[in-house]
């Protein structure tokens, strides 16, 4: 679960922009949710920026069967076979997504009140952080590009690399 130290302050935020994505058609459709978790995802996702987490998201996919038990791998050889659809797979998703509407919060309310900058910060605890994610905590970002970023580029990974992909435990918060 994440600690979004912001979370409550910028919800109303957060559903602003889900609600812009919504209505351009451009929510992330993960390859492993199932038609009917497709059907059912982007309610649940609203309803966890009103008054949950991404732990309830996360819960509440798995619980419901929204995902598929099985993928296709895709190996450098050239091989593909079938595999399990890891059980933090729910976590992941959920995480991602919900962090990345938080973050767009974070900058929206930033910029808001004439702050050009975010702090990077670890919401959650990792065992093996990525360098690359250790050397960002405690940078500040320019919230008007991160927040561009993040809007243009759906996909796990960013252009600024914020969040820092599946796992990472990277967010941001109002600077210091």
């Amino acid at each position: 679960m994440l600690k979004l130290v912001n979370l409550n302050e910028v919800r109303a935020l957060m559903l602003e922009e889900f609600e812009q994505d919504l209505a351009k058609g451009t929510i992330f459709r993960s390859g492993r949710l199932t038609e009917n978790g497709w059907r059912r995802y982007p309610a649940l996702l609203r309803e966890a920026i009103q008054f949950h987490d991404d732990e309830w998201l996360a819960t509440t996919i798995r619980d419901q069967a929204l995902l598929h038990e099985t993928e296709l791998a895709h190996y450098r050889s050239g091989k593909i076979s079938k595999k399990k659809v890891s059980w933090r797979a729910p976590w992941t998703l959920a995480e991602d997504q919900f962090n990345r509407f938080y973050v767009r919060g974070v900058c929206r309310a930033a910029l808001d009140t004439g702050n050009e900058s975010v702090e990077v910060y670890r919401a959650k605890s990792v065992s093996q952080p990525r360098p690359d994610s250790q050397r960002r905590i405690g940078t500040k970002v320019n919230a008007a590009a991160l927040l561009a970023d993040l809007r243009q580029n759906m996909e796990l990974e960013s252009a600024l690399h914020i969040p820092g992909g599946p796992n990472s435990g990277i967010s941001v918060r109002f600077g210091a």
